[in-house]
This record gives C-alpha cells, sequence and structure tokens, in this order.
C-alpha cells in the first residue's frame, strides 16, 4: 500500500468517525431534551400545586385572580407535558421503524458503526417521525410558555 493510500483510507476512517460521532449525539441529544421537557412541565405543574396549596383560599377569591387564569396555566404545563411524552413515544417509533428499513437484525448496528446504508428498504415513517418528533418537542415547549406566562399572572394577581 503505498503513502497516498493511506491518507486517503485515514481520511476516510476519521470521515466515517465523524459521522458515527454526530448520529450518536444526534440521538443523545433527541433523547436529553425531551427527558428535560418533561422535567420542566412536569416540575412545573408540581410547583404550581405547592404554591395553591400553601396559598390560602381566601387570598385567592379575594384577589383579582379569574379562575380561569389558573386553569390556563395548568392546562399550558400538562399540554406541554403531554407532547413531550408524545415526542419520546415518536422518537421510540422512529427507531422501530428505522430498524425495518435494515435487512437484517444487524444492520441497524452496522449503520451506526460505518454508515453503510446498502440493502435498506425505504419506509416513509422515518421522516415522518423524525418532523412529528420536532414538532412535539416545539409544541411542548410552547406549552410551557403558556403555562409560565399565566403563572406569572396568576402570581402577581394574587400578591
Amino acid at each position: 500500500m503505498n503513502e497516498d493510500q493511506e491518507i486517503r483510507n485515514g481520511a476516510a476512517e476519521r470521515w466515517w468517525q465523524f459521522e458515527r460521532d454526530a448520529r450518536t449525539f444526534s440521538k443523545d441529544f433527541g433523547a436529553s431534551t425531551i427527558q428535560s421537557l418533561i422535567l420542566i412541565n412536569g416540575g412545573a405543574i408540581i410547583a404550581l400545586l405547592s404554591f395553591l396549596a400553601s396559598t390560602e383560599i381566601k387570598t385567592i377569591i379575594a384577589s383579582n385572580v379569574q379562575i380561569y387564569q389558573i386553569y390556563w396555566t395548568f392546562l399550558g404545563f400538562s399540554l406541554g407535558l403531554i407532547f413531550a411524552v408524545v415526542g419520546g413515544g415518536v422518537g421510540y417509533l422512529n427507531y422501530l421503524f428505522l430498524t425495518d428499513t435494515q435487512p437484517g437484525p444487524a444492520g441497524l448496528s452496522r449503520y451506526i458503526a460505518t454508515g453503510d446504508t446498502s440493502g435498506w428498504k425505504e419506509h416513509s415513517g422515518v421522516t415522518i417521525t423524525i418532523w412529528v418528533g420536532v414538532a412535539a418537542a416545539i409544541f411542548s415547549l410552547v406549552g410551557f410558555l403558556i403555562g409560565c406566562w399565566f403563572a406569572l399572572q396568576t402570581i402577581v394577581g394574587i400578591m
């Protein structure tokens, strides 16, 4: 093997390592994002319940807070939590669809390790689940922001 061929092989190996690391990072980042969305929305619901439990009901009634503000706060956080769980479920479906595109049980491992896509079947579910998962994560964050907005309005009205 000549020196030029060794340089090309080394460059190709670095490229495959980069792609393998990028796929692993992407998968891990998506899972961490979904876990974070579940944590912030679920934690916000618990914090709101704790705040309401520690505030006397007479204070809430005497303030100018409308009950719908509390309702919309819970609804925003709950929708954020639901969309985060949907995003996790869609991620699972995406993995199932991705394994279905493989020619055999070792196909996905071979793809992760080498990027080899030979023998793959087309499966429209892979692309659809990617976009549905991203949309679910965005809606989860929007639900959290809506919940925060109404929580702020409720707290300001009570204080």
